[in-house]
């Protein structure tokens, strides 16, 4: 858990989540599905396999112009 956190912190690969320290740990139970206390590559793949960049930009963005626009007409006419 602990160098998770400092790989965290160094990267800042959770920047706008602005998590505690209760959830951090959350995180690190989802990864290590096992409980070990420490993450294998295995653990790693497991949990990040799927994701994708352009997957997540496009959620990114779906999320985005629900919060922007109250339907999808006054963002299609925005637009």
């Amino acid at each position: 858990m602990v160098k998770f956190v400092a790989f965290v912190d160094k990267h800042d690969a959770l920047r706008g989540f602005n998590l505690t320290d209760m959830l951090k740990q959350k995180l690190f139970a989802e990864v290590d599905p096992h409980k070990k206390t420490f993450l294998s590559i295995k653990d790693w793949m497991n949990a990040f396999q799927t994701f994708t960049q352009d997957e997540h930009l496009m959620v990114e963005l779906k999320n985005f112009l629900q919060v922007q626009f109250a339907n999808s007409e006054s963002a299609f006419f925005f637009f």
